[in-house]
């Protein structure tokens, strides 16, 4: 069995692409129903501000994945975007900014826990995207190392190696220094 790569997960999502549009729709109706659901002015209290992180991190990892593979893909393939699928290419960022603007009509941001600011959380799911398409781009790393699923464990390690080192950067000087990550071998 042929491991699966980043082209194969593209076609993949191309190939069930009603499925995909039915999952992407439904954030922002999810919210949409969330919001009925806990009434006016509630959406800080729990359960629903982790309600609203689960959309946040839902919505905003399609779409910066979506952000970085456009960038990709103009910048280093050079392809043509009007070649490319509009659900793996467009329709996640647009249903991440409609779902997080709903979501910021309803709670405020900072209330939402798992992350102070939204523009942090974003850009570290950017640089977490770019790296794992840059180590896609270098075959000797999944040749070498093992198939895709690999692939994403990295990914996953690079975005808490990342959170982890951005929390120590920028925290102001009477925060409480973040313990590092505790691995048990």
């Amino acid at each position: 069995m042929k491991p699966m790569t980043a082209r194969d997960l593209i076609r993949f999502i191309q190939d069930s692409s009603m499925e995909a549009v039915l999952v992407l729709c439904a954030m922002p109706l999810l919210t949409l129903i969330i919001r009925g659901l806990h009434g006016r002015g509630k959406g800080a209290n729990k359960p629903w501000r982790y309600v609203y992180s689960f959309l946040v991190y839902a919505v905003s990892i399609p779409g910066v994945t979506a952000v970085v593979l456009t960038g990709y893909t103009l910048f280093f393939t050079k392809e043509n975007l009007l070649d490319q699928s509009l659900v793996v290419f467009i329709l996640p960022i647009v249903i991440m900014f409609i779902t997080l603007m709903l979501i910021s009509k309803f709670v405020e941001l900072e209330n939402v826990p798992g992350f102070d600011r939204i523009t942090g959380l974003l850009a570290l799911l950017g640089i977490t995207s770019l790296g794992i398409l840059l180590l896609s781009r270098l075959h000797f790393f999944v040749g070498f190392f093992g198939s895709f699923t690999m692939m994403i464990s990295v990914g996953i390690f690079l975005f808490l190696l990342l959170k982890w080192g951005a929390g120590r950067v920028f925290r102001t000087p009477a925060e409480k220094p973040e313990e590092p990550p505790k691995f048990s071998v």
